[in-house]
């Protein structure tokens, strides 16, 4: 049997040094995360101030000097050692920093954007993406080649050109959703970010093989390239999705497994394209859009919630690392390089010619910008050029130069140029952009609340004073000190919400100033429109889960109001489509094999769906300037449904039959939970029963109900609906 020292783990010496320091690199992530949830946990007063990524990065600085006085002999400086120069093999890679950084910063993106509002500005962030990176890679191009001639050439500029064309806006996207900003602006900036990372990548590569590789320039090669950089990239990540969505299907859905998959599956497209050289960015983005639409079928319940728990914390773990890697890397290359003052003048130069290009990237493509998609603005445009950020794309570019061009070799001042002023960068449009963005997002009032939303916290608010009031004046009595005191605290606390909505009012009087009766008062009608389109969308989500609807019923339900929030600048008409799209699967109801009921189904459960949701309006909002139109679709909707009840009965049968075996899963399930959660079932006796509530559930959609009966369940309420 080997000895434990022949197995190179009896000490630290033979720990570290096995397999070319990787357990250093491991045992650095470790810590370092660790020091991101220390940082993490800074006073919220601080990181208004700076945001959680420039602390990160400041901290980064400082352990690079820290560990810059270690010596390679000192158990302490092994992770240090894991990425200095002095190692014989750097432990993190170009390869492998792109492998472990861009997989979840770019799918956990874009698996949690609203796919519908990306269709919308896909054209933007193309055009931002595209013909704007390779403009602002000519520009910065000709900058540094006529600044540095002595280290940049034209290639080798175009190479850094592309560099700083990356963009990494993720700290001024997390800080605009903190504030609330207008999610339409942050989807083109994260949308124009991961296109134009892709984009770059690939400008990077053609003039990398140019000028390492000695590859040439003939048209033939550089038009098959392009082409597997793109349409290869687009075709893989379709393979992908589709091998995702074979597994997931047939899997159960049980949250160690669908996590697995999704979280694996990504990093296995990525890698996939490094190897057959394509562009692992632009293989995700379908691969992360289509999971994201067919995410319904695997994460319903719980489980997508939990699913943005876990990306956060993927996110957050990602972001820790990279940005504290980098303030290492960044002393790291200023201590080992004959970096001097002529440099840091020309890395000014160099950060104030990228907002130039980027400024001027953004002002050539306004005119179209601003007639595409959901329009741009003057303060749109400020701070999509104001939030390019550099981030993981550009230094891993600068690091694949760097160590490319090592010691010895013709180009090694370039590539020391290209990781000290990529790194230079990187700091100063974190510390500087990223700080000022917020301040720059309230400026332009791009975080001011929707009118109809301010309603909202009003309403809400009003009931949780009043009912807290109405708690001590049953306890208390109506007449006691108690009662008033409570009285008089309610509407101070609910005072400052009632002034958001109304200027100069005050406590619950201010909120009946606002709504005078009938709901006939100046709001914002657009915003109306959008909270009733937001609690459609969920009710279908809920009778989806709840087995009241198939998937069918509710992409369609969700795909025609999704599509209404982006005309909500005139009335509601989602009935005009879907009644044309239950018409035409009425037409098809003789088909045989089961199609004809099969469309008959579909039909009955979208007209179904879409009433009972806007009874769920009814209920759930109270006062509203837009009842009429609501009304008006809901009587539609109830019509129809009434007419194919009279004319296909069995049709109503089944779906009544689908809804009572929906409530006694419901039930049932609600039933098993609260067991375990009083602790007279353990968890293991609450799965059994889970599966026995989904088998009891199967067996009663069989049920002969009366077609009759089954109507008058499914028709309660369409005819006088509750408005």
């Amino acid at each position: 049997m080997a000895s434990a020292s022949a197995t190179g783990f009896s000490s630290a010496e033979g720990f570290s040094r096995w397999d070319g320091g990787q357990p250093s690199v491991f045992m650095l992530i470790v810590v370092w995360l660790f020091i991101g949830a220390l940082i993490r946990s800074l006073p919220l007063s601080l990181q208004r101030i700076l945001p959680y990524t420039v602390i990160v990065l400041l901290v980064g600085l400082v352990l690079g000097f820290v560990g810059a006085e270690c010596t390679i002999d000192g158990v302490a400086c092994y992770p240090y050692e894991a990425i200095s120069p002095m190692h014989g093999y750097p432990g993190i890679s170009p390869s492998m920093l792109q492998l472990g950084v861009l997989p979840p910063l770019i799918f956990g993106e874009l698996f949690h954007t609203d796919v519908y509002m990306f269709r919308k500005v896909m054209k933007q962030a193309l055009v931002l993406a595209f013909p704007g990176v390779l403009l602002s890679s000519v520009l910065m191009c000709a900058f540094v080649v006529f600044l540095l001639p002595q280290y940049f050439d034209w290639s080798t500029g175009m190479m850094f050109g592309a560099m700083l064309a990356a963009s990494d806006p993720v700290a001024v996207i997390a800080g605009m959703k903190q504030l609330g900003a207008d999610p339409r602006l942050t989807t083109i900036i994260s949308a124009e970010s991961i296109m134009n990372d892709g984009c770059a990548v690939v400008l990077f590569t053609l003039f990398y093989g140019a000028v390492f590789e000695d590859k040439g320039f003939a048209t033939g090669a550089v038009v098959r390239f392009t082409l597997v950089q793109t349409v290869g990239a687009v075709a893989l990540g379709v393979c992908f999705l589709l091998g995702a969505l074979i597994v997931l299907r047939l899997c159960r859905k049980e949250a160690p497994v669908v996590f697995s998959v999704v979280i694996t599956v990504p990093f296995m497209c990525f890698y996939a394209a490094m190897q057959i050289g394509t562009s692992g960015i632009i293989s995700l983005i379908p691969l992360s859009l289509g999971l994201r639409f067919f995410s319904r079928n695997f994460l319903s319940g719980g489980l997508s919630e939990a699913s943005h728990t876990v990306w956060e914390l993927i996110e957050f773990m990602t972001n820790t690392f990279v940005f504290l890697l980098s303030g290492v890397i960044m002393v790291t290359v200023l201590l080992s390089s004959d970096i001097t003052g002529a440099d840091v003048r020309d890395l000014v130069y160099i950060y104030l010619a990228g907002l130039v290009a980027r400024g001027i990237t953004v002002l050539v493509f306004y005119p179209v910008l601003k007639r595409m998609g959901l329009g741009f603005s003057i303060a749109d445009a400020l701070v999509t050029w104001w939030g390019g950020l550099r981030g993981a794309v550009g230094l891993s570019i600068a690091m694949i130069v760097y160590f490319t061009a090592g010691k010895g070799h013709p180009l090694e001042k370039t590539g020391v140029r290209f990781m000290f002023h990529m790194g230079g960068v990187y700091f100063l449009t974190t510390v500087i952009n990223a700080t000022l963005a917020s301040p720059l997002v309230k400026y332009l009032r791009l975080d001011a609340k929707p009118r109809a939303q301010v309603l909202a916290m009003v309403e809400v608010s009003e009931e949780c004073c009043l009912h807290a009031a109405a708690l001590v004046r049953e306890s208390q009595g109506e007449h006691s000190a108690a009662a008033a005191e409570a009285r008089a605290i309610s509407a101070e606390c609910h005072a400052p919400l009632c002034g958001l909505l109304s200027p100069g009012s005050a406590g619950a009087a201010g909120l009946e100033e606002a709504l005078p009766e009938g709901g006939k008062y100046d709001t914002d009608l657009e915003g109306e429109r959008r909270r009733v389109l937001e609690i459609c969308a969920r009710s279908y989500h809920a009778y989806f889960e709840a087995g009241m609807i198939g998937n069918l019923a509710c992409t369609a339900l969700d795909h025609v109001t999704r599509d209404a929030t982006f005309g909500c600048g005139s009335e509601l008409q989602r009935w005009c489509t879907l009644g044309r799209l239950c018409s035409r699967l009425l037409r098809l109801s003789k088909l045989p094999f089961g199609l004809g009921a099969l469309s008959l189904d579909l039909c009955a459960q979208i007209a179904w769906g879409f009433v009972e949701a806007q009874e769920n309006v009814s209920r759930t909002i109270r006062r509203s300037p837009v009842w009429d139109e609501v009304k008006a679709e809901a009587e539609f909707g109830g019509t129809f449904l009434a007419a194919m009840a009279g004319e296909n009965p069995a049709v109503l049968q089944r779906l009544g039959a689908r809804r009572l075996a929906a409530t006694a899963r419901r039930d049932a399930l609600e039933k098993i939970h609260r067991s375990v959660a009083e602790g007279s079932l353990l968890v293991e006796e609450g799965a059994v029963l889970e599966e026995m509530a989904e088998s009891l559930a199967a067996g009663m959609r069989l049920l002969p109900f009366e077609p009759h009966e089954a109507c008058e369940e499914v028709c309660r309420g369409v005819s006088n609906p509750r408005f």
